[in-house]
């Protein structure tokens, strides 16, 4: 192990940061990280025209896969997936990343770094009384910017908070208070096997959630009846499910609720017209059939 001080690191302590570098045996499984996606501002889709114009543009898409005949399953739902995204994000663009402190401006910055050029003076001059109290005067008069511009923010966010109940938009007035109240949730993307050990790999969730619904679609006890999938194997219909079936489903789905894991809110499925009901209806016949 390898430790060293670093004199020139400032994190607003009279201690120095230490920093130790450790050998250590890696393990040799490779370790798979998920990938970061942009959300789309889905605040737009509150606008009338907005709505028209992803759903004309959604259309065109879908369009383009229609002339494109595709026999796998997978390969034509993540081409549809595809289509929605590309449009979302055509139509209503990529959501600008929130500060974690919104109260941090210029006048923030610029007193930081003088603190930040007095703390380097003083290590520079050895620790004299006169860089001592410089420092500590640029430290003193940093803090008191950082109280007075926060406690001026969280004023502003009260005022705000009750503007948005006195105007009775609920939804984001209990937003903004879960996002005080609650901390910052990963999302997890997890499974539990039959003996109860837990899942991380995508291919065996996958394989898992297939074994689930086989044993929960062809169960063999005698008291829950004949197969589902059996029983509609001995028909002979085109279409298993309607299509109105759908259209009506996709209509029932709630809106603001947080999108799975293919990051597609329900609104885009509502306001995607009657070419994406189509190519819906298509995936889940043929996932019927199967």
């Amino acid at each position: 192990m390898d430790a060293r001080t670093h004199r020139c690191a400032n994190v607003d302590s009279d201690h120095f940061l230490l920093v130790s570098r450790i050998r250590a045996r890696i393990s040799n499984s490779k370790k798979f990280l998920g990938k970061k996606v942009k959300k789309c501002d889905y605040e737009k889709m509150t606008l009338p025209e907005k709505r028209v114009e992803c759903k004309i543009n959604l259309k065109e898409h879908l369009q383009e896969l229609a002339n494109k005949s595709d026999d796998i399953l997978d390969s034509r739902w993540n081409k549809i997936t595809g289509a929605i995204h590309k449009t979302a994000e055509e139509t209503f663009g990529k959501a600008s990343k929130k500060q974690p402190n919104d109260w941090f401006d210029k006048e923030c910055q610029e007193a930081t770094e003088v603190q930040n050029k007095a703390y380097v003076n003083m290590q520079q001059r050895s620790y004299t009384r006169a860089s001592t109290d410089k420092h500590r005067e640029a430290r003193r008069k940093e803090k008191q910017a950082h109280k007075r511009k926060k406690k001026q923010y969280e004023n502003d966010q009260v005022e705000r908070r009750e503007e948005l109940g006195q105007q009775h938009q609920a939804r984001i007035f209990c937003r903004d208070i879960n996002n005080l109240r609650k901390d910052f949730k990963p999302r997890l993307t997890v499974c539990k096997s039959k003996n109860g050990d837990i899942i991380t790999e995508k291919g065996y969730i996958l394989n898992r959630w297939k074994d689930h619904f086989h044993e929960l679609l062809n169960s063999t006890e005698q008291d829950k009846g004949p197969s589902i999938m059996q029983d509609h194997k001995d028909t002979n219909e085109e279409d298993s499910t309607p299509r109105v079936e759908v259209e009506m489903t996709v209509q029932k789905l709630k809106n603001y609720k947080t999108p799975r894991t293919d990051n597609i809110p329900a609104e885009l499925f509502k306001y995607g017209g009657n070419e994406l009901v189509k190519h819906l209806h298509t995936v889940i016949n043929r996932i019927w059939r199967k």
